[in-house]
């Protein structure tokens, strides 16, 4: 919906909109294709930007928490209204609606915001 390609989300609990993706509750097994390249980016990201997610101990935390216990690495972000269980591992904690931190973010950076969005 935000424009991002499709191919390039690894919506690994699963999609509301995508009915060969069923979401994947708390107590519930992931797809093993998908969780494979969570791993595989849990041990490669530089920076992770977690936005509007309450990270309240699903898996694909997992990326969150890892960028932060490695050196040379830019960190976490974390943007969200709510407080998480992961706020003082954050290199930026960022209280505020994800939409008007974007559009701060992409008035800072003199980007365009197109009108459809």
């Amino acid at each position: 919906r935000a424009g991002y390609p499709q191919e390039k989300l690894n919506e690994i609990h699963g999609s509301w909109f995508d009915k060969k993706n069923p979401v994947v509750l708390m107590d519930d097994h992931l797809k093993s294709d998908l969780h494979e390249w969570l791993l595989e980016w849990a041990k490669k990201c530089d920076l992770v930007l977690a936005m509007g997610s309450s990270m309240c101990g699903m898996a694909a935390d997992r990326i969150a928490t890892s960028v932060t216990k490695r050196e040379g690495t830019l960190g976490l972000i974390i943007i969200n209204l709510q407080k998480t269980p992961h706020d003082h591992l954050a290199a930026i904690r960022i209280f505020a609606p994800c939409d008007k931190a974007m559009a701060l973010l992409a008035k800072k950076m003199k980007l365009q915001i197109p009108k459809q969005f």
